[in-house]
């Protein structure tokens, strides 16, 4: 009866071949998409839809799978509606195992292609005609729905299946639990409260979590800083004998190495021996990456050579981070070392590794070395990346090697990685360091030319260049262009031209740019403070240095030390010594040691009144305090002037 809608005799041939042989390549001599080009669509359906039955009729799931998928994919563009075409996939009504078991392959064959709402359409269906669908089926739409962080399709999904099947097994709520415990799905963070509640609706339907459920928890209680509720878990799961595995440990073990909680961490990596369960490479390469961070590298090493001792063969990662930790505690000529001998083990280095002794040369002054392992790294064909320019041209500008800067900002052009400002403030602040703030100031058309806009750090270093060579003009010229190019001004630079300008005595332009910052919607820091205090300190006018500190105080801005110092300085100038000692007291009392800066002031000002026994008395008490005075100090103290 079905045959009698196909007249032509070669699709004919192929069904009836099918039926008799049930042979895949039969089925195969004609694909979906050539077939409604030369048959039409509707006689194309039937005709596929025949064969897919008598597959699904003797168990051929993998046949089926093929066919509906060759189906789903090749259907004519835009004419693919799966409400229409529902029926047409189904066998005959008195055959429901046939159509369950086509819903069921159709279901996996929607989710294997992301066509999500699909699957779970044809999911709906076939519940509400009644089919028995497999877990398999809709676990695997389940998975792949999480997979692509489709949360609403996904929780539709899961709620559907507890109320009207398949129920969810452990496989289910595995699945919602990993979504949930990810960081990355669609919320972007780990939602523990929610999987926290299907841990326990698996414990009130008696669904037995298993050792990948325990292990995903963990991983979730572990990204949300949760450590110590996880290694709680661990233990209460281990004393009631569940199956855990090193993946549900090692959760554990790197959130406490990530708190610094070695020795914690150690005592459980030992649990877990003790436990029957062997670490991994896994286990062992966290306490070496924890250890070296904390700079134990002897404890690192030790590790590594008890994991070969037992035949886990170390990782590049492992031996990566044992050359972290010693470049950290300066170990450069032994991180060398094992660099090169890591090499003979036969692993090729990575860019990771090469940016750690690179870094770690430039970090410990040793440019020879830096300069030496970045043409290594080239002639390994591996590019040095613009951080990698970055430090090596910052390490040369601090030493005042400014031409080997130069040099290397050339090469990094060359080698078509783009400087940025901040490449450009380390020449700029090397410059004006060695007192050639002009030079400096020739960067700034090279900049432009490169398409980089100078912003308000590369101006403020400039500008600072200039103030320390004590050329205000060449300073507020470079400022007013800065305003001109719309570059807005950081309390940094204001507080460099605050500073400035309390130098030259000009208190009421300073204190004008102060209030400025505020307008300008910055907040002033300590330095700002400071360096507004310490000029009306310096002038004598300490009601409004004295104002301006219980300012700070109210805008819960700490004092320094040197704030401190600026007013007992300023009462000090205007002979308030009880003033100056009050302010001391204050400073102990807030647990702000004075300096020898401070006690230098204070016996001067004491010798200056005359009063040389409350100078000798304080010098004791310095003494008593372990501080040791300066030349200028005793001097002050010795001379009779």
């Amino acid at each position: 009866m079905l045959l009698l809608c196909f007249h032509d005799s070669k699709r004919i041939k192929v069904v009836v071949t099918v039926y008799k042989s049930l042979r895949w390549e039969t089925a195969r001599q004609i694909r979906f998409g050539i077939a409604t080009e030369m048959y039409g669509l509707f006689q194309s359906i039937n005709a596929f839809m025949m064969c897919v039955h008598i597959f699904a009729c003797v168990g051929m799931h993998m046949e089926v799978y093929a066919m509906l998928k060759d189906i789903v994919l090749n259907f004519p563009k835009g004419e693919f509606d799966l409400v229409k075409i529902f029926p047409l996939l189904l066998a005959s009504p008195n055959d429901s195992k046939v159509s369950a078991l086509v819903v069921d392959v159709l279901i996996k064959v929607f989710a294997a292609n992301k066509m999500f709402e699909d699957g779970v359409y044809a999911y709906f269906k076939g519940r509400k005609l009644g089919f028995r669908l497999s877990n398999f089926s809709c676990n695997f739409l389940l998975k792949c729905l999480a997979e692509a962080r489709r949360k609403e399709l996904l929780q539709t999904l899961f709620e559907e299946m507890k109320r009207s099947g398949p129920s969810p097994n452990v496989y289910t709520y595995t699945i919602m639990v990993n979504f949930y415990c990810c960081k990355n799905h669609a919320q972007h963070k780990v939602d523990l409260e929610r999987a926290t509640d299907i841990m326990m609706e698996m414990a009130k339907r008696g669904v037995s979590p298993s050792v990948v459920t325990h292990s995903v928890y963990i991983h979730g209680l572990c990204r949300t800083g949760c450590v110590y509720f996880a290694l709680d878990y661990l233990r209460d799961m281990r004393h009631k004998n569940e199956l855990l595995n090193s993946y549900c440990y090692n959760a554990v073990i790197h959130g406490l190495c990530a708190k610094g909680e070695l020795v914690e961490a150690t005592n459980l990596f030992e649990e877990m021996m003790s436990s029957g369960v062997p670490p991994d490479l896994y286990s062992y390469s966290i306490l070496v990456d924890g250890f070296s961070k904390q700079g134990s590298t002897e404890k690192s090493l030790s590790l590594i050579m008890e994991m070969e001792a037992i035949n886990i063969k170390p990782s590049l990662v492992t031996y990566t981070s044992l050359l972290n930790g010693l470049c950290r505690s300066a170990q450069m000529e032994i991180s060398l070392d094992l660099f090169y001998q890591i090499e003979e083990y036969g692993y090729k280095h990575d860019q990771v590794a090469h940016n750690i002794l690179l870094n770690g040369f430039c970090l410990h002054g040793d440019l020879f070395y830096a300069h030496k392992f970045l043409e290594k790294m080239t002639n390994n064909s591996l590019t040095p990346s613009a951080l990698n320019y970055n430090n090596l041209i910052h390490s040369f500008c601090k030493i005042g090697s400014i031409g080997e800067a130069l040099e290397l900002l050339r090469a990094m052009i060359k080698e078509g990685h783009y400087p940025d400002i901040f490449t450009f403030n380390y020449i700029i602040n090397g410059f004006c360091s060695k007192g050639n703030a002009e030079k400096a100031l020739e960067l700034f058309p090279l900049m432009l030319k490169m398409d980089i806009l100078p912003g308000v750090v590369n101006y403020g270093t400039l500008i600072n260049g200039f103030t320390q060579q004590f050329n205000i003009k060449k300073a507020l010229q470079v400022y007013t262009r800065m305003l001109k190019v719309g570059v807005t001004p950081d309390t940094t630079l204001y507080t460099i031209l605050i500073t400035m300008f309390c130098r030259m005595g000009e208190l009421n332009d300073a204190y004008r740019l102060f209030r400025e910052i505020t307008f300008q919607g910055l907040r002033p820091d300590n330095v700002s403070y400071t360096s507004v205090i310490a000029g009306f300190c310096r002038v004598g006018d300490m009601s409004r240095a004295l104002r301006l500190f219980n300012e700070m105080a109210l805008g819960e801005i700490l004092p320094s030390v040197v704030t401190y110092t600026c007013l007992i300085d300023g009462y000090c100038r205007v002979n308030r010594i009880d003033m100056a000692n009050m302010v001391l007291d204050e400073m102990r009392r807030k647990n702000i040691p004075p300096d020898v800066v401070t006690y230098t002031i204070l016996i001067r000002a004491y010798k200056r009144l005359g009063q040389v026994n409350r100078a000798l008395e304080l010098l004791d008490q310095i003494r008593n305090e372990g501080i040791n005075l300066d030349a200028f100090a005793f001097k002050t103290l010795c001379n009779d002037d």
